[in-house]
């Protein structure tokens, strides 16, 4: 995932502007799950930069593993030295408290951004 952030910090913009991160959960399973993943991907080359995967041994519960996941992940994408400024998730209220607590700029995703529209 190195290439993948070196990709990033050579694009133009980066200097000045950072990156905007979108991260989303994915599980093994509809209900219930043993495993899930939250991957986080660059906005501008669409690469993977950082990926957490928990099971249910290390946090029980499948739908709060994402907030787990995204607490896992966002400082292993800056640690390698990616500077995010925005981060683009699912609708949920931990996940945005969080980011800004980070400092960054919260967004929601944009199937999340357009049913609330809709709705």
């Amino acid at each position: 995932m190195k290439a993948a952030v070196d990709c990033v910090k050579a694009r133009p913009h980066y200097a000045t502007s950072g990156e905007w991160v979108i991260t989303d959960a994915r599980h093994d399973s509809t209900s219930n799950a043993y495993h899930s993943t939250v991957p986080c991907m660059a906005g501008s080359t669409r690469r993977i930069v950082g990926i957490c995967t928990l099971s249910r041994q290390e946090h029980r519960v499948a739908q709060t593993r994402e907030v787990a996941c995204t607490k896992i992940v966002l400082p292993q994408v800056i640690a390698r030295g990616l500077n995010i400024t925005e981060v683009a998730h699912d609708y949920q209220s931990t996940i945005k408290k969080y980011v800004q607590e980070l400092g960054m700029v919260n967004s929601y995703d944009t199937w999340h951004g357009m049913v609330s529209f809709f709705f």
